[in-house]
């Protein structure tokens, strides 16, 4: 359940209005709107929410309708764990793996073309020499009425390992270079000293200037 329903369910127990709610809690009545329909959600321990609470139990208490306080303070909790879908699309975009998603997803758009122009290019007619002269893309068998184009299978999965090869070799060179920095980063780092030799340099200190 989110806060939007929890705020509808006690409005209709209530038989309420918005018009009515944003008199009791001195809230607008677009926002006591913009609440109920989730495109907003009053912060923790605000102002708003405090007076959406007190709004509630004096209703109940003017229209003679048993509600404990106590239970409509539950509103509160809904308020503070859920969010709005704006929200939840603010923090999605601000996450930094996003960005990195995006930005290997174009990166890799321009590398998909590189190893295609590779493969299509300059390794598939230097096989085609080796096999004599064919284009792999025209090698087909007749099955009666169907044709197997087994020569464009051929060039995909050739496709497919000059790809992983490349993957491999990127990951590995930027992997050697991520271990050396880290080597570089802990030989620049003293080794701290413990609480234990601190004391007893210390120590040391205060008797030699005795």
């Amino acid at each position: 359940m989110f806060f939007k329903d929890l705020l509808n369910n006690y409005l209709r127990e209530l038989n309420c209005t918005s018009k009515e709610l944003s008199i009791e809690s001195n809230i607008s009545e677009a926002v006591i709107s913009r609440y109920r329909s989730g495109q907003r959600i009053p912060k923790e321990n605000s102002i708003q929410i405090n007076n959406l609470i007190n709004a509630l139990y004096n209703i109940s208490l003017k229209k003679n309708i048993k509600l404990n306080k106590k239970e409509i303070k539950e509103i509160k909790e809904f308020a503070t764990k859920s969010k709005g879908l704006f929200e939840e699309f603010k923090t999605f975009i601000k996450r930094g793996n996003v960005i990195d998603l995006a930005v290997g997803v174009v990166i890799g758009g321009a590398f998909s073309t590189i190893v295609s122009s590779l493969v299509n290019d300059i390794i598939m007619p230097l096989i085609g020499v080796l096999i004599g002269g064919y284009d792999f893309t025209k090698l087909t068998i007749k099955v009666g009425d169907s044709t197997i184009k087994y020569g464009n299978f051929i060039q995909n999965v050739i496709n497919f390992l000059i790809i992983a090869f490349c993957i491999f070799m990127v990951v590995k060179i930027m992997n050697k270079f991520l271990d050396k920095h880290k080597k570089e980063e802990k030989k620049e780092e003293k080794p701290k000293k413990s609480d234990e030799v601190v004391l007893l340099e210390e120590i040391r200190d205060v008797l030699k200037n005795k």
